[in-house]
């Protein structure tokens, strides 16, 4: 189990190794959906976001590291949490994840690695290197009431689980438009096994055209690259994703069918954030032939 992690994406361990965080004192806890912005975070707190999580069991291969096997995936679950801790420099030295079937925590405190990617990503990964938390920098990114990421959990020699999650300000219900229109741009990001199970990281740019008065929201990515470690990537317009979001009136969730360029199918969830829906995120996951699977989370801002 120990070193699957980096062994799969060797770059993000050694960043984190170089960028690791220092101790921070105690601080402050906001209690589960007092989170309100990142503006109004301070240096050593902690604050605990309402997520919105999907996540699947998957086997591999150890000799190869090839995936053989992906599990049917959770139910979408909206009332997870992620809780994020800050030490004294303002420096993220605290990333947990609680779902209704996972419950992942990693810290400086406790020997886990932490590090600034760049290009708006941060890495978190456990000192035995079974556990990685990969999340936008939502500072970096200019967001100021959303972010999200991925996860990946080794069980053991042949399994783990692997999830993602949107996280932040739930905009009220009363106050998400209903009339107008507004274009949300942002990221997206998650994994993806082919159908032979090499896997990979993905990145892509998002936009997304909303109808308050229709409440549907014209979803797409462009620009998909994949990468084996966060500095070389290579195109996929194969997985460049669309589709036709909605909800219901006196909500603030929407979902929708989605289907990459290459025809893979799936649904995508998300959230509007914000007091007056400034920001949208969600998560997604489709499916193709075999193993082959793409999922991963989105984010982005008026």
């Amino acid at each position: 189990m120990q070193g699957r992690i980096c062994a799969l994406v060797p770059l993000v361990c050694a960043a984190a190794l170089s960028a690791c965080g220092g101790g921070g004192g105690g601080g402050s806890s906001v209690t589960i959906g007092g989170f309100t912005s990142w503006s109004a975070l301070r240096p050593g707190t902690t604050s605990t976001l309402v997520a919105m999580t999907r996540e699947a069991d998957y086997t591999y291969d150890p000799d190869t590291g090839l995936l053989t096997g992906v599990g049917a995936g959770s139910p979408l679950a909206t009332d997870s949490s992620l809780t994020l801790g800050l030490d004294a420099a303002g420096e993220v030295n605290l990333l947990a994840i609680e779902t209704p079937q996972s419950n992942l925590s990693l810290s400086v405190a406790n020997g886990d690695l932490f590090g600034d990617l760049g290009g708006g990503l941060l890495a978190a990964v456990s000192a035995d290197e079974s556990k990685l938390i990969l999340a936008a920098d939502p500072i970096a990114l200019g967001w100021n009431y959303q972010t999200f990421g991925v996860w990946d959990t080794v069980f053991d020699a042949d399994s783990g689980r692997i999830g993602a999650f949107s996280a932040g300000a739930p905009t009220p219900v009363s106050a998400v438009p209903t009339s107008g229109t507004a274009t949300y741009t942002g990221m997206a990001g998650g994994f993806h096994a082919d159908a032979a199970g090499a896997t990979s990281l993905t990145s892509a740019m998002l936009r997304v055209d909303a109808d308050f008065g229709a409440r549907t929201l014209a979803f797409s990515t462009s620009n998909t690259a994949i990468t084996a470690d966060l500095v070389t990537y290579s195109p996929a317009p194969s997985l460049d994703l669309a589709g036709t979001l909605g909800y219901a009136a006196g909500t603030n969730t929407f979902s929708g069918a989605i289907e990459t360029a290459s025809g893979m199918s799936g649904r995508a969830d998300g959230r509007f954030y914000g007091p007056n829906a400034e920001e949208i995120g969600g998560v997604f996951e489709t499916r193709g032939s075999g193993v082959e699977v793409y999922g991963g989370a989105f984010g982005g801002r008026r």
